[in-house]
């Protein structure tokens, strides 16, 4: 009985251990994603504002376009670099919670009552 209790109460630490790791991953995970998303914010509010200037300054119809070019290079610049940086972060991620279930994986069939008795009756 002694055993099992014993057994119990580490399957339970390493439960609360492995729990705890997810919510850092997804802590981790939800504040980069939102700096992102601000950020995307930031550019297009940027290139709002340099299209209102663009608007405003321009003399010619071509000094217009030549502006538009520039904005619309700089933006598509800036959203590609945003889109890249948050694969990065999703795929960061997803390493993260492969690696933790497979460290969960390994820690529960050593720690599990059924599968640590299985090992035992070996």
């Amino acid at each position: 009985m002694k055993d099992t209790v014993q057994i119990w109460s580490e399957t339970s630490a390493v439960t609360a251990n492995m729990l705890q790791k997810m919510v850092d991953i997804n802590t981790g995970f939800s504040t980069a994603l939102l700096c992102q998303n601000v950020e995307m914010l930031n550019i297009v509010a940027e290139s709002g504002l340099k299209q209102l200037q663009l608007f405003s300054k321009t003399r010619t119809s071509l000094d217009f376009l030549q502006g538009q070019s520039r904005n619309l290079k700089d933006f598509s610049r800036k959203t590609t670099n945003n889109a890249l940086i948050t694969s990065e972060i999703m795929s960061s991620t997803r390493m993260q919670i492969e690696n933790l279930m497979n460290n969960i994986w390994k820690q529960m069939l050593e720690t599990h009552p059924v599968t640590r008795s299985m090992t035992l009756i070996k």
